[in-house]
């Protein structure tokens, strides 16, 4: 007659119970887990704080989701997380490599760089804001094979490129490869 046995800490058996200790331990885990790579939604980037400061040391302002008001000094900030929306660098005297302070907003939708001096490369830090909708490049060193870059955020509704070099080639080729895309040039 077979007796059964109960298992103990160390037994390699498969068919053992979880404490209960176990379980909340690997549940924890697995809150932990998510909460450091993230789990969509609207979690802003973790350096929203450091990015939204950036922006407005170069004079910017910001927008965050569930608010219509603009902020343009960190002190003015609400408190806790909050996920920026919009941001309008105009006139901004950053180059193509501050265009790095950009790339942890994960939740933007509208980017203004109007009259910022900034070239092709500098696309480069923004191919990673898969949620804009609207950029704004007029009076940039953008051309063509910038808008070829461009062509990566396919979620672009509107798309500003007055006074560049792109030409209407460069234009007709995006438009192609973005659907949906209204581009105002010229």
């Amino acid at each position: 007659m077979a007796t059964a046995r109960r298992p103990t800490s160390d037994s390699k058996n498969n068919d053992a119970q979880p404490s209960a200790v176990n379980v909340y331990a690997k549940s924890l885990l697995g809150v932990l887990l998510l909460l450091a790579i993230g789990c969509g939604g609207l979690s802003d980037e973790p350096e929203g704080g450091q990015t939204a400061k950036w922006i407005f040391e170069q004079g910017g302002m910001i927008a965050i989701f569930d608010s219509d008001r603009e902020y343009k000094e960190v002190a003015k900030l609400p408190e806790g997380d909050f996920a920026i929306e919009n941001v309008d660098l105009s006139s901004a005297k950053c180059g193509d490599d501050d265009l790095k302070n950009l790339a942890a907003l994960k939740n933007v939708k509208s980017l203004i760089l109007y009259r910022v001096p900034i070239t092709d490369a500098g696309l480069d830090h923004l191919l990673g804001l898969k949620t804009l909708t609207e950029l704004e490049l007029s009076h940039s060193k953008i051309t063509d094979a910038g808008l070829v870059k461009l062509q990566a955020l396919t979620n672009l509704k509107k798309l500003h490129v007055r006074i560049t070099v792109v030409t209407k080639e460069g234009i007709d080729a995006f438009k192609q490869a973005v659907d949906g895309c209204e581009v105002f040039y010229r």
